[in-house]
């Protein structure tokens, strides 16, 4: 979908990373009823915008404000948020029946 809105190799590489890192989140935190939950990925163009949307089943979730994650930690997970802000124009977070993400990114 990308390649076909005129993104280039940069962009796409961005958005694939901030793609797997909401569907993995959604899989992970969002699947109350493990494989028997789906996750639901939508993507739509308007302009020079690819939207990318990741649903899930999941509770409530509030997302906390963009920060780097402590690499003193050497957590194995926990930078996902941080990277799909940095990476995507917009992030934004709703319910639907789930948790439901909306990322943006902008053609340049």
């Amino acid at each position: 979908h990308a390649r076909r809105a005129g993104f280039l190799d940069l962009a796409r590489e961005e958005i694939s990373l901030a793609v797997t890192e909401a569907v993995s989140n959604a899989i992970r935190h969002g699947s109350p009823a493990g494989e028997a939950d789906t996750v639901e990925l939508a993507v739509e163009r308007e302009g020079p915008r690819l939207i990318v949307t990741v649903r899930d089943h999941g509770g409530p979730f509030t997302p906390p404000p963009p920060s780097l994650p402590d690499p003193a930690l050497f957590a194995e997970h926990g930078r996902g948020l941080f990277l799909m802000q940095q990476l995507m124009d917009e992030v934004r977070f709703s319910r639907n029946g789930g948790t439901v993400v909306r990322m943006t990114k902008i053609r340049r």
